[in-house]
């Protein structure tokens, strides 16, 4: 039965231009309608306080007059969403590489072999889960995006995706696809950012699909405003070969909740997850991932590291799951954790799944308390409080960030991480 959320949003539904689509959007109505609503029993979102769901009951966005304010990165092809839809004329696609297709979603129709590619890929996630959020983007997305990278390609420089918001009481549902040819290569960086005090919604969705031997090196990084309630989804499929290395950062939001999933459906498909989330006073910040090992002899390795500060609320929930063909599996899984502050709360919910026989998998969680023992050893050497808690996080993510190996996300996230601890209300 659907719950006023749901009733609210149905009510603003609008017809997809694309006209195959619209098929695909209804279809995507239907399951959000019937979709139980996220309670407070549901194991996935026990810590997360659907409450704050509840209250986020706010408009999805309507074309507006586009603000002269986007900050362009040197260096990388900018793409720019405002308020969930892609705006072409602020984005960067004058001259694009040999090789590099970006389409927003109301020109596709216009190509007849982007339309069909873009449906078959559709119809590669159509089947791979039944989530509410999913099915909310599907139904209320408005101008996404469509990015393929032709076979035997190496993108030069890497593709950012920056999500602006200028209005409260939106609630914005992006949606990217991107395909990644057999050999191709790329760099891809998600950018969510908003200095907005007033509450908004955020509902991403990224599907991305790697050919054989594909390369693709993906981080996505919240920075959202402080009111705000940010949920990221990205689903990968990887085939025989293919190699992803991401990055998770977040570190903004009144409440957030990162996923990625990964499909490993090729063997000897390789992935490496890596990420790093910072909850300071009244935040709650979430990060889940899923790896599903179907095919044999591929690797998956994970490292996931939290900060969590004063009041703030962080959850890892990651799991790995191997079914009986991929024999030959080797995954590994560990989320560390660092308290700064007595109000401080960590959960992490670590899990392995194996129906397979011949498998080497490994799985952890620490959790370590900053306390007066600790903050008295730099005191006594005449290091501030505030400097010895910069000291420390920049320690503990160290290790972490050293895995990072996309030099425009790992110095961006460096400059953010020194800056932002400076100004985080601590009390220890």
């Amino acid at each position: 039965m659907a719950s006023n959320y749901q009733d609210f949003y149905t009510q603003q539904f609008k017809p997809h231009p694309i006209p195959w689509f619209r098929d695909v959007q209804a279809a995507a109505l239907t399951k959000f309608r019937e979709h139980n609503f996220p309670s407070g029993r549901d194991e996935r979102w026990r810590y997360f306080s659907p409450k704050i769901l509840h209250e986020l009951n706010i408009a999805l966005p309507v074309s507006s007059p586009t603000p002269n304010f986007f900050a362009k990165n040197a260096g990388a092809i900018n793409l720019v969403f405002l308020n969930g839809h892609f705006v072409k004329e602020h984005s960067d696609l004058g001259s694009l590489p040999k090789g590099l297709v970006i389409r927003a979603f109301p020109e596709i129709e216009q190509d007849a072999t982007i339309t069909a590619t873009l449906r078959e890929l559709t119809d590669q996630f159509a089947n791979l889960d039944d989530d509410l959020f999913t099915h909310m983007n599907l139904a209320f997305c408005g101008q996404g995006v469509y990015i393929e990278v032709a076979e035997k390609t190496r993108i030069p420089m890497p593709i950012e995706l920056q999500y602006f918001h200028t209005g409260a009481l939106i609630s914005s549902q992006p949606r990217v696809m991107i395909e990644i040819g057999e050999r191709a290569s790329v760099d891809i960086l998600e950018n969510s950012v908003s200095s907005l005090p007033t509450a908004y919604g955020v509902n991403r969705l990224t599907d991305i699909y790697l050919h054989p031997r594909g390369k693709l090196v993906y981080s996505v990084h919240q920075r959202e405003g402080a009111e705000a309630v940010h949920l990221g989804r990205t689903r990968i499929v990887q085939k025989g070969r293919s190699t992803v290395n991401a990055f998770a950062f977040s570190m903004g939001a009144k409440a957030s909740r990162n996923q990625i999933d990964i499909y490993l459906k090729g063997r000897k498909a390789t992935t490496t997850l890596n990420g790093l989330y910072l909850a300071g006073t009244g935040q709650i910040v979430e990060h889940e991932t899923n790896v599903f090992h179907m095919a044999p002899a591929c690797v998956s390795d994970q490292l996931y590291k939290g900060i969590i500060l004063s009041s703030g609320k962080g959850t890892f929930r990651g799991l790995v799951k191997v079914f009986k063909d991929a024999q030959q599996t080797q995954a590994k899984q560990l989320n560390k954790n660092l308290l700064l502050g007595d109000r401080a709360e960590v959960n992490t919910l670590p899990r392995l799944e194996i129906e397979a026989d011949d498998v080497k998998c490994t799985h952890g969680a620490t959790i370590g308390r900053f306390g007066e023992e600790e903050l008295f050893y730099f005191l006594s050497r005449a290091i501030s409080r505030k400097q010895a808690v910069n000291m420390l996080c920049q320690g503990f993510a160290a290790d972490l960030l050293s895995r990072l190996v996309c030099p425009f996300s790992k110095s961006r996230v460096l400059q953010i991480l020194e800056s932002q601890i400076k100004h985080l209300n601590i009390e220890i």
